[in-house]
């Protein structure tokens, strides 16, 4: 699945997704890949600049483990992941400052990051199948 826009309504990528995982039998990823995928193109809206694209991929390592990519790019600056991390482990840390949704990526991923290219920048989040 890809999708490009100046930006992207959440909807319809939710839609577009929960189809797409349906038709592959992964059920089971769906809440979590819906909630993922949300924050990541709302950052890229945000943050970011357009055009704002959306691809979800499955992917198989080395070893054979099937995990789905998702991936949102937009032709903004990148974001400073390890930065992002150590803020929310800083004593003086809250909610109220935002970084809220990289949070939620971080908590259901079980690895994401971001990629800087000639084009800007693709915020990417993996999911084990």
């Amino acid at each position: 699945m890809r999708t490009e826009t100046a930006s992207p309504p959440a909807a319809l990528v939710r839609a577009e997704l929960r189809h797409c995982l349906i038709g592959w039998h992964l059920d089971a990823l769906v809440d979590d890949a819906l909630l993922i995928v949300t924050e990541l193109v709302s950052n890229a809206v945000r943050h970011g600049a357009p055009p704002v694209s959306v691809r979800i991929r499955r992917t198989r390592d080395e070893d054979g483990q099937e995990s789905l990519l998702l991936e949102v790019e937009d032709t903004g600056p990148g974001i400073d992941v390890a930065w992002a991390r150590a803020h929310w482990r800083h004593p003086s840390y809250t909610f109220t400052e935002g970084g809220r949704g990289l949070f939620i990526v971080n908590a259901l991923a079980d690895s994401w990051g971001d990629t800087a290219h000639a084009r800007g920048h693709t915020t990417w989040a993996r999911l084990t199948v």
